[in-house]
């Protein structure tokens, strides 16, 4: 009876080790899961922020473009 005992001790044991890995497991994917979704929230607030960017970009262009303009009308009143 004693050698029947064993094999089921050592299964016991052989579950709870497969147990334990499965929590382990289980708690990886979860903190995985929890960074993709902050990866997820930081790629939509960059996405959202591009449009932002891209309005002000065309803003400073178009300043920049007529500062030019009123440098080169200053440069040929002062030649005239």
């Amino acid at each position: 009876m004693t050698s029947s005992a064993a094999p089921i001790e050592s299964g016991d044991d052989f579950l709870k080790e497969e147990l334990e890995t499965l929590r382990i497991l289980r708690a990886s994917l979860e903190s995985m899961k929890q960074l993709v979704q902050e990866v997820q929230k930081d790629v939509e607030t960059a996405a959202g922020n591009y449009d932002s960017l891209a309005e002000i970009s065309k803003r400073w262009k178009a300043a920049m473009e007529g500062a030019r303009i009123l440098d080169e009308r200053e440069e040929k009143g002062q030649k005239s």
